[in-house]
C-alpha cells in the first residue's frame, strides 16, 4: 500500500513539475533561457531545470525537464516532460554543465541520456545535430 502512495505522490510531483515548467515557458522565464523564448540544444531538445521538491520526490540530485522537441531531431522515445539526469553515464549538476558537455560532441554522434519518466529510468540513443 505504502508502494502505492509514494508511486501517485511521484507521479503527482512530476505532474506538477510539467505543469509549472510548461508555465515558466509561455512566460519565458526558463532558467538559462532569452526572456520570451524557449531555444533548442544541439539535440533538438529544449529544457527547464526540474525545481528542488520535484528532485527530492523523483530520488535525483538534478534534473532538466524537456521542454519542447523538435520533430526533425532524432531523440528516439524522448517526450516533453521527460527528465533528464545523466548524459552518457556521467550526473550534471547545472543546466551550463550540460550545456558544456553537449557542445562538445561532434555533430552526427551519439549521445546516451537517461531518462526519467514516472518510475522508469532508461538510457536513450541521441543524435547531436548541430547548433541551434
Amino acid at each position: 500500500m505504502l508502494r502505492i502512495i509514494y508511486v501517485v505522490l511521484i507521479a503527482l510531483c512530476a505532474q506538477q513539475a510539467l505543469i509549472r515548467s510548461a508555465t515558466a515557458a509561455e512566460q519565458g522565464s526558463l532558467v538559462g533561457q532569452p526572456t520570451g523564448t524557449l531555444r533548442l540544444t544541439p539535440l533538438g531538445l529544449a529544457f527547464g531545470v526540474l525545481p528542488p521538491a520535484e528532485r527530492r520526490a523523483l530520488g535525483v540530485s538534478f534534473g532538466l525537464v524537456v521542454e519542447r522537441v523538435d520533430p526533425t531531431a532524432d531523440v528516439g522515445p524522448i517526450q516533453r516532460g521527460d527528465v533528464i539526469t545523466a548524459i552518457n553515464n556521467t550526473e550534471f549538476a547545472s543546466l551550463e554543465e550540460f550545456n558544456r558537455i553537449v557542445a562538445k560532441q561532434k555533430p552526427g554522434s551519439s549521445i546516451a541520456l537517461l531518462v526519467r519518466r514516472g518510475t522508469d529510468s532508461l538510457y536513450v540513443p541521441v543524435k547531436v545535430m548541430g547548433q541551434q
